[in-house]
């Protein structure tokens, strides 16, 4: 094409410069030129906005209006490079391929692409930018031969063209064999392959032909692990040829773990000396599983009350259980994060009245469906009663320094257990962790003020040395949960990264770019030298018109929905942390320390600061039970719960076992019956001594326990009564007797005989 020249009439002289602008697809090459000469671009960018700049090519300049020549135009080839990445993601039931191939086009564009998948993927959804229309068809007639797959596209496009490919079928028993694309347009540069294990088998690979595994260490695994992120479980690049990958799933054996725990059990009894009692029990539940727990009641046991969660609830009887003693109590599910709650049980019941030396068991009811890892009892017994002879299942502690230092010990496991939960992928079980981490710790003074009177026991020693580090990792947690970070939720798999890779390509058309720019001197005719432009990167032309220009937008802001999904999860949990927040009020000293001293009455207050289960979604934040301290219990019929209070008083017994079972068996004696023996033995061991001594000063010996034997079984009785505590001065004093006895018939034994 020639030249247009442009001449300015009744000019005195006259120069300029011509800009040759061309579309991608195209060359220019200038040609006979006269009276001008090509120049150099930069030249002319002092009148060229930055715009107008990308299409340019060739810039000439005149000295006089008589110059011309001519502008020979060439269509380009495009230079084509592709690379390719199947990423496989294994879960429980499914397996989900997903397969990019992320076209370079330079130079000029291209109208179609080809390339070949297997036959099981004739069905696969495919995605691409300005998709005109595609053919699928198989290469050959034999059976199970590869399809080959051509894109037809609107326009000729250039830059980065991604094809996406997604395809899922059945996990099945046996061999899979996983997609690996061959390109037959442009040049494959890398074949990449990935597998993506979220499901509990075990994912063996069977067959690997033509393949190279990749590790962390190479440069390859850091070029996946940048796109796909760090979630690769294998990965794999492929060489020239045909490579194959075939895997199967291995079923691992699922370790079965508690659903349900009673993670401190304690027991409080109080006995009265006519043999009546009152008593509750205490269970410090961590549900996920079960609907009931079902509790054996005690032979002659009444249920009087069952709260759980402070809510009274109204339990059930089993039918068919043996005596009609079991019961189900209706318990709440809790979600990882939560708090232990509080089930209570008030009973009371008649007992043989103590004394007369028979042994006498005491009531506990057994948990029959969860299991208890610390059990604790306390009994209050009459004063007016001396006891003995403890025992059982549960060991007898002298003070309560044992019993405190269980509940440390309870207390430091559920830190633990909340301090796992924050490596949780779910970030609402993070979120419920991190506050009541937070609540715990704001609450362990009360803990502190409540082991303080029994420091010196060695036990408790040792389990606030154990505390203390665990609320250093604690305070280490809090403190980078607070940066913030465990809200960026990237907890998409591999294909949604690939479908955000997907959205940001840029395509733009290799044709009709120029005539889409606009004006370069309308600056100009405003007033504004070009010069003062805002310098920036020229923008995409528009690719499409009408209906096609929507479904491109739709396409290529795949990724945005994407980030506009997980931050609507985002925001999300941050309502729900403010929920929680907003739950949990500061309450009193008074409160706050029935938490951690023995429940001798009602522990409502505690109970209060229960976090609610809740399954992660915000919209469940008006329902009962969730974000509060309301709770939806599904009550049954039976029996009936009163809200009642029992006094405390007697003498306290303390015993702890580290498991379930809990048995205690006792001997009881009056202790104003000890108190009379002890005088009537006093009097007749002062009698016993007196006749002693006035027969040993009369040369003579006490007849009755004169002999060796007499004065042995003195000797042991008073032994095994000062052991079991029965009129332990007696006892003391006939050990006494008994040894001044065994000295006399010695001396007498050895004295010589008269003539």
């Amino acid at each position: 094409m020639p030249l247009p020249v442009l001449e300015v009439l009744d000019a005195g002289r006259q120069s300029g410069d011509v800009v040759v602008q061309v579309d991608p697809a195209f060359d220019v090459v200038p040609a006979n030129l006269r009276n001008c000469r090509e120049i150099g671009l930069r030249q002319v960018f002092g009148w060229v906005t930055v715009a107008q700049r990308t299409l340019a090519r060739i810039a000439l300049h005149y000295r006089s209006p008589d110059y011309g020549g001519e502008l020979r135009l060439s269509t380009r080839e495009p230079e084509v490079t592709c690379s390719t990445i199947t990423n496989v993601r294994i879960t429980e039931t499914t397996v989900e391929e997903t397969i990019m191939l992320d076209f370079s086009i330079a130079k000029a564009g291209i109208r179609s692409v080809s390339f070949l998948l297997p036959a099981s993927m004739k069905d696969a959804r495919l995605t691409v930018p300005l998709l005109g229309h595609k053919t699928i068809e198989p290469v050959s007639s034999q059976p199970l031969a590869p399809i080959r797959v051509r894109l037809h596209l609107q326009d000729e496009v250039m830059g980065s063209l991604r094809v996406l490919v997604e395809d899922d079928h059945l996990l099945t028993p046996g061999t899979h064999h996983v997609a690996i694309p061959v390109v037959e347009t442009g040049r494959t540069k890398h074949r990449y392959v990935a597998l993506e294990s979220a499901g509990r088998d075990e994912v063996v690979i069977e067959e690997a032909a033509g393949l190279e595994a990749l590790t962390r260490n190479q440069k390859e695994w850091r070029v996946l692990a940048d796109m796909l992120g760090d979630g690769l479980t294998q990965a794999y690049v492929a060489g020239a040829g045909e490579p194959r990958l075939a895997f199967s799933t291995k079923k691992r054996v699922a370790v079965k773990t508690a659903g349900a725990r009673i993670g401190l059990a304690e027991t409080i009894l109080v006995l009265d000396e006519h043999g009546t009692y009152r008593a509750t029990q205490y269970y410090r539940i961590d549900n996920t599983k079960e609907q009931f727990l079902e509790v054996e009641l005690p032979v002659g046991g009444e249920l009087w009350s069952v709260l759980v969660a402070s809510r009274p609830v109204k339990p059930a009887k089993v039918p068919g259980a043996a005596g009609l003693r079991n019961v189900r109590i209706p318990l709440i599910k809790t979600a990882p994060g939560d708090l232990d709650y509080l089930v209570a049980l008030k009973y009371g019941g008649q007992l043989p009245p103590p004394g007369g030396l028979r042994a006498v068991s005491f009531p506990f009811p057994r948990a029959v469906n969860v299991p208890v890892e610390l059990s604790q009892a306390q009994l209050f017994l009459p004063e007016n009663y001396h006891w003995f002879d403890f025992g059982g299942t549960l060991r007898y502690v002298r003070n309560e320094g044992s019993l405190a230092a269980g509940h440390l010990r309870y207390h430091t496991r559920q830190v633990d257990r909340l301090l796992q939960t924050m490596q949780s992928d779910s970030p609402f079980a993070r979120v419920r962790a991190a506050a009541n981490l937070q609540s715990v710790k704001s609450n362990m003074g009360w803990l502190g003020e409540y082991t303080l009177d029994y420091s010196h026991d060695p036990n408790v020693q040792q389990e606030l040395r154990s505390n203390s580090l665990m609320f250093r990792r604690v305070d280490k947690q809090l403190e980078e949960f607070a940066k913030g970070p465990q809200l960026d939720l990237s907890e998409e798999d591999n294909r949604e990264r690939l479908n955000v890779l997907y959205g940001k390509q840029q395509t733009r058309r290799a044709r009709n770019q120029v005539q889409d720019l606009a004006a370069n001197f309308d600056d100009v005719q405003r007033g504004q030298p070009p010069e003062v432009q805002e310098a920036g990167q020229p923008q995409a032309p528009e690719v499409a018109q009408g209906h096609v220009k929507d479904e491109l937008a739709r396409s290529a802001g795949r990724g945005k929905k994407s980030r506009a999904r997980r931050g609507g999860t985002d925001e999300r949990v941050r309502q729900y942390q403010q929920q929680l927040q907003q739950s949990r009020p500061e309450s009193s000293a008074a409160r706050r320390g029935a938490e951690y001293s023995f429940p001798r009455q009602d522990e409502s207050s505690t109970l209060e600061e229960k976090p609610p289960p809740i399954d992660g979604s915000i919209a469940d934040l008006d329902r009962p039970g969730v974000g509060g301290r309301r709770f939806s219990l599904r009550e049954t019929t039976g029996l009936a719960s009163l809200a009642v209070e029992f006094p405390i008083r007697g003498t306290l017994h303390c015993f702890t076992t580290p498991r379930g079972d809990v048995s205690i068996t006792v001997r009881a004696v009056h202790r104003h019956l000890t108190k009379t023996l002890e005088r009537i033995g006093l009097v007749l061991l002062a009698t016993l001594i007196l006749a002693a001594l006035y027969r040993v000063q009369r040369g003579g010996h006490l007849r009755i326990f004169a002999g060796p034997t007499g004065s042995t079984i003195l000797i042991v009785a008073g032994l095994a009564g000062f052991l079991i505590g029965i009129l332990p001065v007696v006892a003391l004093a006939s050990v006494v007797a008994g040894v001044c006895f065994k000295i006399q018939v010695r001396r007498t034994a050895r004295a010589p005989t008269a003539a």
